[in-house]
C-alpha cells in the first residue's frame, strides 16, 4: 500500500515494523493486539485465528488478556515476537504514542504458565576456543546463571547440550564440525561485539556490582565474553534491567561425573526411551519433591553427579538424618507443600511482571520458608549463615492488602497509611460514591420518578436513566446523553462537574498505586542475594527430604563412597524396573583393579543382562548424586565417567529386549 494512502496509525505501524522486520509485531490497539499484512498471514496460520481485511489491508488480532497464550504459540512455532504497547493515554485529535516494550524469543520467554515446572529454560551463549567449549546458560525465569567449561569436541558439545537442553542458543558464527549439532536446537546469530569482553566489561561490572572481573571469577576472556553476550541479548530483548540474574555457578569438568549423551539417553536418566509408555526415567521415579524449584534442582543433581567425596557424604548424612527422623521429615514436607515456586516468583518480581495477588503468595511462601529454619536440629550448616527475610515479609504486609485484586483497574491494592496523597485520593473516590447516591436520592424525590437510576459505563460516563414511560416528568435542565429502546439517558451540570473530579481522582489513584507497588518490587530485588540464598536452602532440603522418603519406602541403603578403585554392590536392584514388576531378583557385582577389572556378561535373550548393566551404572550415578541406593550394601569407588551403550530397542520396564 502506498504511503500516501496509509492512515496515521498505519504509518506508525509500518515505521515500527521496519525496525523489527524479522519479528511478528503484536501491535496494541485498545483492548486488542493486531497484526497486518505478512505478519497477519503468518500469525493467523500459526495461531489458528481468522484472517480478515480492513480498508484492503490483511489483518488479524486477539484480546490483550490472551497475550501469553498466543505468544507461546508463536515461540513454539520457532518465530520471534515484538510486543508494541500504547505508552500514553488516548487523546482527541492525536495518534497514541506506541513503542516496543519487549521482544520475545524462545530464550527470553518467561511465562510460567507455558514453561515446564520441572525444567529450566536456558538461553545459552556458546564460544569456542582452540581447545575449550565455553557455555554460559542464563534462565531469566529462575535467575540461574551457569558458566560451563568443556573440552572442545563434537561429543562433548552434544553431551553438554543434551544436559542443559537450551531453549535458545546464541553465537557469533557456526564453528566448523559443530554446526550440525547446534542446528538440532533453536539458534540465533548475534553480532560479534556481543562476545567482546572489552566492549562489554563496564556492563558486566555494573550488572554484578563488582570492581573487577577477577572478583567474579570470570577474568578468563572467553567466560567474560559469553557472559556478556547472554546479558546483552536478554537486556536488548526484554528491554529492562535483569538484576535477579546475579548468582553465578561454575560447572567445571573435574568437579562432576561426565555423562555422554548416549549414557543419559540409554540409562533413561531424564526421559524414557519409549515415550508412548509410562514414564520410566530415573528422574520421574526418584522425584518426590514437593516444590517445582526442588524438582528442577533434582534434575540438575542427576545430570551433574558430584566428584567431591566430602560433598557427597554431606548429602548422604543429611538424607540419613531425615530418614531416621520421620517425625521431623513429615513436618518439613507438610510445610514444603505450602511453598510456591519462589524462584520463578522472584524472577517475575525482578522483571516487573508480577501482580499484587502473586506478591501476597510470595510473602506467604517466605513465611513458610522461615518456618523451615526453626528446625535447628537439621544438619545443614548453611542454616547458620542464612539471613532472615522478616523485613521483606513486613514490607509486603504493610504495603499490599491481604486479599488484593489481580490488577490495578479498580484500585484497592495499596494499604492506607502508606502515602498521604493516596489516602486523600481514596477519600475522594469513596466519598464520591456516597455523593452520587445522594444525587440519585435527591433527583428521585425532585422528579417523583422512583425508577430513576444513576449509573456509569466506560462509553458515556455517569448518567441518569429514565424509562420512556416517565419522559413527561423529566426536568428541563436535564441534558440528553443517549437514547435507548426503553429509556433515555441524561446528565446534569452538577453530575458533569463531579464526574470529572471522581474520574481524575480514580486515574491518579491507580497510577499512584502502581508507582508504590513498583517501588515495593524494587525494594524486594535489592535483597535478591539474601532471598536467593534462602531459596537454594529450600531446594536442597526438598530434595534431601525426597531422598529420605524414597530410601525409607523402597528400602534403599546408604552407599559408602571412597577413593578406592573398587565397586562392590550386594543384592543390587534396578531403581526403576523393580517398581514395574512384582518379583525383581537382586544381583551383586564386584569390580576392582586386580582380578575383576572386566566382567563379560552372557546369557539368553531376556535373561536380564541389560538390566544388570544399567542397574550398576545407575547405582553408581545415584551414589555420586548423594542419594541412597537400591542394594543391601554398596561400596562405590569415586568415578569420573559413566559410559553406556546398550541395544537401542531395549525396553526394560516394558519387558522388551533387543534380539540380534
Amino acid at each position: 500500500m502506498e504511503d500516501s494512502k496509509l492512515t496515521p496509525m498505519q504509518q506508525q505501524y509500518f515505521e515500527i515494523k521496519k525496525k523489527y522486520s524479522d519479528f511478528i509485531l503484536f501491535f496494541r490497539l485498545g483492548d486488542f493486539y493486531e497484526m497486518f499484512e505478512e505478519d497477519a498471514e503468518n500469525a493467523s496460520r500459526i495461531l489458528d485465528i481468522a484472517l480478515t481485511q480492513r480498508n484492503g489491508q490483511k489483518m488479524c488480532g486477539f484480546p490483550y488478556h490472551a497475550l501469553d497464550n498466543y505468544l507461546h504459540k508463536i515461540i513454539k512455532a520457532g518465530r520471534k515476537a515484538a510486543i508494541c504497547e500504547q505508552v500514553e493515554e488516548p487523546g482527541k485529535g492525536k495518534i497514541v504514542r506506541r513503542q516496543v516494550v519487549e521482544v520475545m524469543t524462545p530464550g527470553t520467554f518467561t511465562s510460567e504458565k507455558y514453561l515446564s515446572s520441572e525444567e529450566d529454560s536456558f538461553l545459552t551463549a556458546l564460544h569456542f576456543s582452540e581447545d575449550k567449549i565455553i557455555a554460559v546458560c542464563a534462565d531469566a525465569s529462575t535467575g540461574k546463571f551457569w558458566l560451563i567449561e568443556e573440552k572442545r569436541s563434537p561429543e562433548r558439545l552434544s553431551s553438554l547440550l543434551k544436559l542443559v537442553n537450551p531453549s535458545e542458543i546464541i553465537l557469533s558464527e557456526y564453528p566448523k564440525n559443530f554446526e550440525s549439532i547446534i542446528k538440532n536446537y533453536y539458534s540465533t546469530l548475534v553480532p560479534e561485539y556481543y562476545f567482546s569482553p572489552a566492549v562489554n566489561e563496564i556492563m558486566l561490572l555494573e550488572h554484578f556490582k563488582v570492581g573487577t572481573l577477577k572478583g567474579l571469577g570470570i577474568e578468563n576472556p572467553f567466560f567474560a565474553g559469553a557472559s556478556a553476550a547472554v546479558l546483552r541479548y536478554l537486556k536488548d530483548n526484554l528491554l529492562k534491567e535483569i538484576k535477579h540474574l546475579d548468582h553465578i555457578r561454575f560447572i567445571r569438568p573435574e568437579e562432576f561425573v561426565y555423562l555422554p549423551e548416549a549414557t543419559v539417553r540409554n540409562l533413561e536418566i531424564l526421559e524414557p526411551l519409549f515415550t508412548s509408555q509410562k514414564n520410566t526415567s530415573l528422574f520421574q521415579n526418584l522425584n518426590q519433591t514437593l516444590t517445582s524449584m526442588g524438582a528442577r534442582e533434582l534434575r540438575n543433581w542427576l545430570i551433574y553427579p558430584l566428584m567431591d567425596i566430602e560433598k557427597i557424604n554431606e548429602r548422604l548424612s543429611q538424607t540419613e538424618f531425615l530418614k531416621d527422623r520421620s517425625d521431623i521429615s513429615n513436618k518439613i514436607r507438610t510445610i514444603l507443600k505450602n511453598i510456591p515456586d519462589l524462584e520463578r516468583m522472584l524472577s517475575r518480581i525482578g522483571l516487573f511482571k508480577t501482580n499484587p495477588k502473586e506478591v501476597i503468595a510470595f510473602k506467604e511462601g517466605l513465611k513458610n520458608l522461615e518456618l523451615l529454619k526453626t528446625f535447628q536440629e537439621l544438619p545443614f550448616d548453611e542454616m547458620k549463615t542464612l539471613n532472615p527475610l522478616l523485613s521483606v515479609i513486613s514490607q509486603i504486609e504493610k504495603t499490599v492488602y491481604e486479599n488484593p485484586p489481580i490488577d490495578f483497574s479498580e484500585g484497592g491494592v495499596i494499604q492506607e497509611g502508606i502515602d498521604p496523597e493516596l489516602d486523600s485520593l481514596k477519600n475522594i473516590t469513596q466519598k464520591g460514591k456516597e455523593y452520587l447516591l445522594e444525587i440519585e436520592k435527591r433527583e428521585k424525590e425532585k422528579t417523583g420518578i422512583n425508577t430513576l437510576k444513576l449509573r456509569y459505563n466506560k462509553v458515556i460516563g455517569y448518567y441518569i436513566e429514565i424509562t420512556k414511560a416517565n419522559q413527561n416528568s423529566v426536568p428541563k435542565e436535564y441534558i440528553r446523553k443517549q437514547s435507548m429502546v426503553n429509556a433515555e439517558r441524561y446528565t446534569i451540570e452538577e453530575l458533569i462537574e463531579y464526574e470529572s473530579k471522581i474520574l481524575d481522582a480514580k486515574s491518579s489513584l491507580i497510577e499512584l498505586e502502581k508507582k508504590i507497588f513498583n517501588q515495593l518490587l524494587m525494594n524486594i530485588i535489592e535483597q535478591v542475594k539474601e532471598i536467593r540464598a534462602n531459596i537454594i536452602f529450600v531446594k536442597k532440603l526438598d530434595i534431601i527430604a525426597s531422598f529420605a522418603k524414597t530410601a525409607k519406602e523402597r528400602k534403599y541403603t546408604r552407599p559408602l563412597v571412597n577413593d578406592e578403585l573398587k565397586i562392590t554392590i550386594e543384592e543390587g536392584r534396578h531403581p526403576v524396573v523393580e517398581l514395574f514388576t512384582d518379583q525383581f531378583i537382586p544381583n551383586s557385582i564386584k569390580l576392582d583393579e586386580k582380578e575383576n577389572r572386566l566382567l563379560l556378561i552372557t546369557g539368553p535373550n531376556m535373561a536380564g543382562k541389560s538390566t544388570y548393566l544399567r542397574q550398576a551404572a545407575l547405582i553408581v550415578l545415584m551414589a555420586h548424586s548423594g542419594c541412597f541406593v537400591p542394594a543391601k550394601k554398596a561400596v562405590i569407588g569415586l568415578t569420573d565417567q559413566i559410559f553406556t551403550r546398550i541395544g537401542a530397542s531395549d525396553n526394560l520396564a516394558g519387558g522388551e529386549s533387543t534380539f540380534l
